[in-house]
């Protein structure tokens, strides 16, 4: 009775520490990536990774109507300062995932985010 217990007791713990190992080693495969869009006009200006953004950046963008400056930190990004009238981009704050858009329509800049699981 004991040796038919510890076979089943060494074959569970072995199916175990497998299934540990496939779903680490897929979820390695699969790793999602945050990207974020930054159109002006309607051009794509930059693409950016933010989960691999390690130390927090600023980028300038301006147009004959003004100008914006972005600020890219880790798993996140938001307008930091705007130079139109009601400033709500920068009221908007940080996004970090693609339930909205940043948006500054005096100077035709958006903000998407969108989840890649391609790798």
């Amino acid at each position: 009775m004991i040796k038919k217990t510890g076979f089943w007791i060494f074959l569970f713990s072995a199916l175990i520490i497998a299934s540990i190992g496939a779903l680490a080693w897929m979820g390695h495969l699969t790793r999602e990536h945050t990207m974020a869009y930054i159109y002006q006009d309607t051009v794509l200006m930059e693409t950016i990774d933010l989960l691999e953004t390690v130390a927090p950046y600023e980028l300038s963008y301006r147009c004959d109507r003004g100008g914006n400056t972005v600020l890219v930190e880790h798993g996140r990004i938001s307008v930091k300062s705007a130079d139109c009238p009601d400033k709500l981009c920068v009221k908007q704050g940080p996004i970090s995932d693609g339930a909205l858009p940043i948006v500054c329509l005096p100077h035709r800049l958006v903000i998407k985010i969108e989840k890649d699981t391609s790798s």
